[in-house]
């Protein structure tokens, strides 16, 4: 589920701050950030579900650095929008509570490999942290909206 639904979350956040580019050309900036996203979503998974503990440790670290090339990528995103457009600071804040929210997914997932949170507590905290992202981000995105439609 979350190979399809974080990609499109990605998509949906990063759209609004490539001003007027057209789709194509957007979709070509964020195809990066969508493939490592979706390999670090992936290795992660693998990690879990490998048999042998050093493809796993490997498959581990592995889905840590792709997430720091995702994250990397957005802030160079963020960089390369016209922050003077309208409402461009919510469009950014959209992108940056992602990205704090998927860091503590990242920890989450990492006390529960380390056997430091139990599973019921990582799927708990998954499933609230991801009702807040999204409730979150919609108001946010509803706001951006109605602003400029008013400008």
């Amino acid at each position: 589920e979350w190979s399809i639904a974080v990609p499109t979350l990605l998509t949906i956040n990063n759209y609004p701050l490539g001003g007027k580019q057209d789709l194509a050309t957007f979709a070509c900036r964020l195809f990066p950030s969508l493939f490592v996203t979706w390999a670090y979503i992936v290795a992660s998974w693998l990690a879990e579900v490998t048999p042998s503990a050093e493809a796993g440790w490997f498959l581990l670290i592995l889905s840590f650095l792709a997430y720091v090339a995702a994250v990397w990528d957005q802030v160079e995103i963020v960089r390369e929008a016209d922050l003077e457009a309208s409402g461009m600071r919510f469009k950014i804040a959209v992108v940056v509570i992602k990205e704090i929210v998927f860091t503590a997914y990242g920890l989450w997932y990492l006390l529960g490999v380390a056997d430091l949170m139990s599973s019921h507590s990582e799927q708990m905290l998954y499933t609230y942290g991801d009702v807040m992202l999204k409730a979150v981000q919609a108001s946010v995105l509803v706001v951006v909206r109605n602003w400029e439609d008013l400008a």
